[in-house]
């Protein structure tokens, strides 16, 4: 019987720590009620602008291109295509993929390291049978890596008037 009154007064007792909650009893604290309102501002963002400037951006070697080009998945082109050297003597190149007119692909990046094209964006890896230059510490997002893809876009913007 001692563990039924027990278990009873248990039960009870959590019932009206509920009941008080719920009801915001003294338990509970209601930081909206004892809070000042926060006043927000908002600005308009600043437009979208290049990071870099097209005349600052330098055209891929045709050849390079043509590597490329030949390497990719069936149907597929490149747009227009941007090199850039790395301070190691790789030379980054980065371009839209396209089948037909349509772009299916932004900003790819491929990199020649010692005469030979490797993949390093995800799409120039999964659109053509270039190796993927992952495994010589290479990537996409590396400062020349990073100004091909800057330049393509800044191309893509010219070309839609922006």
């Amino acid at each position: 019987m001692t563990t039924t009154r027990t278990a009873g007064a248990v039960l009870a007792g959590i019932t009206l720590t509920l009941t008080l909650t719920a009801c915001g009893g003294s338990d509970s604290t209601d930081t909206a009620a004892t809070s000042a309102p926060t006043k927000t501002t908002t600005a308009a963002a600043p437009a979208a602008t290049s990071p870099v400037n097209l005349a600052d951006c330098r055209r891929a070697d045709e050849a390079q291109v043509s590597l490329v080009a030949a390497a990719l998945n069936p149907g597929l082109t490149l747009g227009p295509a941007f090199s850039e050297d790395s301070p190691a003597g790789d030379t980054y190149i980065g371009a839209n993929i396209m089948r037909g007119t349509e772009r299916i692909s932004s900003a790819d990046v491929w990199v020649f390291h010692n005469g030979s094209p490797f993949s390093l964006s995800s799409d120039a890896r999964s659109r053509s049978s270039i190796i993927d230059g992952r495994k010589l510490r290479l990537s996409a997002g590396d400062p020349a890596g990073s100004k091909v893809q800057d330049c393509v876009v800044a191309q893509l913007r010219k070309d839609n008037g922006k």
